[in-house]
């Protein structure tokens, strides 16, 4: 039993870490957008989301790929999902 527990105390403490570093890059990610100004955004997204493991679609808006990285639920990535995750290890 005592394996168990630990087990999960791992699992979880993997999921909340995954989500605190997908939100780190993704504070990076918006902290460098302001500093380069408009225009190849969608270029480094893409470099984003493959530094993570995620595959898009190509004609993916910014915006709209960073809030699938913090609010969806079908990618295992995304804040929600690792949350989600975390607590399901935690009971």
């Amino acid at each position: 039993m005592l394996s168990r527990v630990a087990d999960s105390l791992f699992w979880m403490s993997r999921y909340l870490e995954r989500a605190e570093h997908t939100a780190r890059v993704i504070n990076v990610q918006f902290n460098l957008m302001l500093e380069r100004g408009a225009g190849t955004d969608d270029r480094h997204w893409a470099r984003v989301l493959k530094s993570l493991g995620i595959e898009t679609a190509p004609d993916a808006r910014a915006l709209a790929v960073a809030e699938s990285l913090i609010r969806s639920t079908s990618s295992a990535s995304s804040i929600v999902a690792c949350i989600v995750a975390a607590r399901e290890n935690g009971r």
